[in-house]
């Protein structure tokens, strides 16, 4: 997993490119269903041994869970995961 991700809080989403800057994909600003964030990302997490990324949302105030291809996966506050409710998440420490 050597690629740099960066979260575009405008124009809400997730842009992840090779570690030499090469475009690979992006996602969000998906607001037809609450799998994609749609409302300024403002974080991003990335853990190694399970490959996935993690980003935070200032509104709905949450934290979205994704592969590292952009698929959405159950975790906090989804359907089918823990439901928890933040005020104002910015960043992982």
């Amino acid at each position: 997993m050597n690629n740099l991700y960066v979260v575009e809080k405008y124009n809400v989403r997730i842009q992840k490119s090779t570690s030499n800057g090469n475009f690979v994909s992006s996602w969000g600003a998906d607001c037809q269903d609450h799998q994609v964030f749609c409302s300024e990302p403002q974080g991003i997490d990335i853990n190694l041994s399970s490959n996935t990324v993690y980003v935070t949302e200032y509104n709905p105030g949450r934290v979205s869970v994704f592969t590292e291809e952009g698929q959405f996966l159950p975790g906090f506050d989804s359907p089918s995961g823990i439901s928890v409710n933040f005020d104002n998440p910015h960043r992982f420490t």
